[in-house]
């Protein structure tokens, strides 16, 4: 293992607090707006967020080409100091993962993540590391998260068997984003592996137990917002010594995360919520189809 991987995986496994799923900002015509990407990067830095994942579901990466996420990921590079940043270099075509995953290595960005296959789905956890193993030698020292995401992607293995074995095959595979409300199999695999494997929690209502089993990191969609930030920020503050207000701010976060995911999907509501917040200074645009402000 590489001394720069060694860093970054040091630098992830210590690594606490918000990281925001990042929209993919557009303008009028649809084009994807990569001026706007700096501003957005300040704006999530003054409001207490500690990093950035680009190109997940809140991103809309399926709706994106590889060129459009390419050319994202370079922007987000070069503003995104001071923040962690992940790159999810997902597609349905290998070779287009791969290529993204180059390029992160030579922007040297903090780490990669992959969904498995969303159609070709691996049937067991071997052939999930195997595939994972492909890309993440494209760029061997950046660190590799796994996203898990069962709800979306309907894979649905082991998750202690998958990750005694990602370990084994693949020297840059670090942790996980676990978007899933099991908080039975999180929990499993935190007790097994906590000081080799970080967890990101993916669902803002199950912040709280996830940080009493010893998840203290997220990775959500509401932490574009300002009050949800801080909301996580309090509650991983005060959890141990004050369950009950830990509680009134994982009820605050709940709550809104129902109120964005009442009409239509969260994370279109989310852009929406963030230009009002903003007085229209971030504003991402309209999504792309199947996708529909609607």
């Amino acid at each position: 293992m590489s001394r720069l991987l060694q860093e970054l995986r040091s630098k992830i496994l210590t690594f606490e607090g918000p990281v925001v799923a990042t929209v993919t900002p557009s303008n009028q015509t649809g084009k994807i707006n990569c001026e706007i990407i700096g501003k957005y990067a300040s704006r999530l830095r003054s409001i207490g967020v500690r990093g950035a994942f680009i190109h997940g579901t809140t991103g809309e990466a399926f709706t994106l080409t590889n060129a459009e996420k390419m050319s994202l990921t370079r922007e987000w590079a070069k503003h995104s100091h001071s923040l962690l940043t992940i790159i999810n270099v997902s597609s349905t075509s290998a070779s287009e993962s791969i290529e993204h995953a180059r390029l992160c290595e030579e922007l040297a960005v903090d780490a990669i993540a992959m969904l498995p296959h969303i159609y070709y789905r691996p049937k067991d956890e071997s052939e999930l590391v195997e595939y994972l193993k492909l890309i993440a030698s494209a760029a061997p020292n950046t660190p590799l998260i796994y996203y898990h995401f069962p709800a979306c992607t309907h894979v649905e293995l082991n998750l202690t068997k998958f990750v005694l074995l990602a370990l084994r095959e693949i020297p840059s595979f670090v942790g996980m984003k676990y978007t899933s409300g099991d908080i039975i199999e999180v929990q499993r695999v935190l007790y097994q592996f906590k000081d080799s494997v970080k967890i990101f929690m993916g669902f803002e209502e199950t912040l709280l137990p996830a940080l009493v089993c010893g998840a203290n990191a997220a990775i959500c969609a509401l932490f574009n917002l300002a009050e949800c930030t801080k909301a996580y920020d309090v509650m991983r503050d005060v959890y141990v010594h004050d369950l009950h207000k830990a509680l009134e701010e994982q009820k605050r976060l709940a709550l809104k995360f129902k109120d964005l995911s009442q009409e239509g999907h969260l994370f279109i509501n989310v852009r929406k919520a963030l230009k009002d917040e903003t007085n229209g200074e971030i504003s991402a645009g309209a999504p792309r189809p199947p996708l529909s402000m609607n």
